[in-house]
């Protein structure tokens, strides 16, 4: 995530001008790395379900990463906890994502 190393459909859109480089969930906006992971109505709500504050959107993906966890520390009494349940978040959202994409589920 903080490389912009994942190939969302904003990405992809760059290189293949022929691509749809909205979100495939949610058709409201470019899919970027953070609308993926923060910002897409699915995504907001399983983090809202979660119970994590999602940080204020940001120009780059690693500082809405960086203010997200120091969020979760100060909020936090298992911390390593919390952050082992957001990375595994993570992974959930862009499993979701991958299903729609490769399998359209």
């Amino acid at each position: 995530m903080a490389h912009e190393g994942l190939p969302v459909n904003q990405k992809l859109h760059s290189r293949i001008a022929s691509s749809n480089p909205m979100c495939i969930r949610c058709q409201m906006e470019e899919e970027s790395v953070g609308h993926c992971i923060f910002d897409c109505p699915n995504s907001v709500e399983a983090w809202r379900l979660a119970e994590f504050e999602v940080p204020a959107q940001q120009t780059e993906p690693w500082k809405r990463w960086s203010e997200f966890t120091q969020a979760t520390i100060l909020r936090s009494h298992n911390y390593s906890s919390d952050i082992e349940l957001a990375a595994n978040l993570c992974w959930q959202i862009w499993k979701v994502r991958n299903e729609l994409v490769f399998n359209k589920k």
